[in-house]
């Protein structure tokens, strides 16, 4: 991935952007607009126009730079968000070319000061590659791939990966390896940077077994009303969608991981291939090596830090639905919501602050899709 941006609330970010996407001589040829771009910095609550996180904004490949600025208000919450390209119509194929990064504001352990500095905290930044290379040419291409024509995975517990199709990555790195004391507690944030592929995870041994401990802390950055859940990272069987350790595309998990008292060798696994398909075996994403001087400190306890507001039992001020679609009527695939696409009719829904709303969203489609509001999640 990108660099990690790290910044507290009441920052500028103040960025110098210049678009090289067009500078490369070979490889195949890229459709008309795809060396255009720009940034947008998702979930967070930022002004959403200007030279700040506008995804209208369009920077053209070249010499040119683009600054943007970007104030975060003192009362952002902190966590874990990313930045990536919105520009309509090519975002899947940058993301997949690696321009996602993170961004942290503050720290996970904001809500809980008490244990600010006592652990490590590491970021797991999740990412899909598309290894398609053209039979002709030799080229890579960046043809969505269909795992449930192929074979599944290679054995319970090992580095996987059809070499001629798709991989999916830790850090950049595939299977790295990630070194922790017996014992210890460490602070862990998984960030899902794909647009295609999500993750079903679990920490255990080699057979399945011996799940670690954790607390899951917060979903998506968020640091207000926080209700920290115990669990165990057992294998996620059967897959349920919306579970506590599935990560769809863009979401993040921050959570407190704790480590066998007992030396050994452990992976942090998943079963998913695109377009959540399960395989009948898990693989490792990463292996983990529990070596060194054991920790005898008991695992932090983390206390909620507010109510949540009970939105399920108030009565909507409004209901609206939103259907999705797509049209293949045309030289390319439209996606229209509620028959109309952007920016030829986009749907308007003013929102008043206070009031609840019921949204029913209906996906008619033949393809998944995922759903947030932008500067919220």
């Amino acid at each position: 991935p990108a660099p990690t941006l790290r910044v507290e609330p009441g920052d500028t970010l103040d960025l110098r952007i210049r678009n090289r996407l067009g500078d490369e001589p070979t490889g195949p040829p890229l459709p008309k607009g795809a060396a255009l771009t720009n940034l947008h910095t998702h979930g967070m609550q930022v002004r959403p126009v200007g030279d700040s996180d506008n995804v209208f904004r369009t920077m053209e490949s070249g010499d040119g730079i683009y600054r943007t600025r970007i104030k975060i208000p003192a009362s952002h919450h902190s966590g874990w968000d990313w930045y990536h390209p919105h520009r309509h119509g090519f975002v899947s194929d940058q993301v997949y070319g690696g321009l996602a990064g993170a961004i942290e504001v503050g720290s996970p352990l904001d809500p809980w000061p008490q244990y600010e500095g006592r652990f490590r905290e590491r970021l797991l930044a999740l990412t899909a590659g598309i290894i398609n290379t053209d039979p002709d040419t030799g080229l890579r291409v960046p043809d969505d791939p269909n795992p449930a024509e192929g074979p599944g995975s290679r054995g319970p517990l090992t580095p996987y990966g059809r070499t001629d199709t798709w991989r999916k990555f830790v850090n950049g790195q595939y299977n790295p390896t990630i070194t922790i004391r017996p014992g210890e507690t460490q602070i862990w944030t998984f960030a899902s940077m794909t647009r295609n592929a999500n993750f079903n995870l679990g920490i255990t041994d080699a057979n399945g077994q011996n799940p670690w401990s954790a607390t899951i802390l917060s979903f998506d950055g968020n640091s207000s009303r926080l209700h920290p859940r115990a669990t165990a990272l057992g294998l996620p069987v059967p897959y349920t969608f919306n579970g506590p350790t599935v990560l769809d595309e863009g979401a993040r998990i921050s959570m407190a991981v704790t480590a066998p008292t007992a030396p050994g060798t452990y992976y942090l696994v998943d079963d998913m291939t695109f377009k959540r398909r399960p395989q009948s075996q898990f693989f490792a994403l990463a292996t983990i090596k529990v070596e060194g001087d054991p920790v005898t400190e008991p695992p932090p306890v983390f206390s909620p830090t507010g109510r949540a507001p009970d939105l399920y039992r108030a009565t909507p001020d409004r209901k609206r639905t939103f259907i999705f679609s797509n049209d293949t009527s045309g030289d390319t695939i439209r996606f229209p919501i509620n028959g109309t696409t952007f920016p030829d009719a986009p749907i308007v829904a003013p929102l008043q602050v206070g009031q609840v709303e019921e949204w029913v969203l209906v996906n008619a489609s033949p393809v998944d899709h995922i759903f947030h509001i932008h500067q919220t999640d």
